[in-house]
């Protein structure tokens, strides 16, 4: 669907995948429950400008402008609640 899961998250770790410094999210809602299996994530992405207001389309992952991704990931790692809604 390229979108994100609604729902409530729960942050975990800091990892370096295939976009750079992620963070691992825990779906703890019905509507996500399967985020950890899907590996769905907190990720750095180009697409994603807050300059220019844009985002692209992720495969489902909460993607973050990169200039702000690492103070995103920083302050809410390990443990912070998210909320993903329309």
């Amino acid at each position: 669907s390229k979108q994100s899961s609604l729902g409530l998250y729960l942050t975990m770790n800091i990892y370096h995948g295939q976009h750079g410094r992620s963070l691992r999210l825990r779906g703890l809602d019905a509507t996500n429950s399967n985020a950890e299996e899907r590996a769905i994530v907190m990720h750095p992405a180009e697409y994603v400008s807050e300059s220019r207001s844009y985002a692209g389309r992720s495969w489902g992952c909460t993607a973050l402008d990169p200039a702000v991704s690492d103070r995103v990931i920083n302050r809410i790692q390990g443990g912070a609640l998210m909320l993903v809604e329309r």
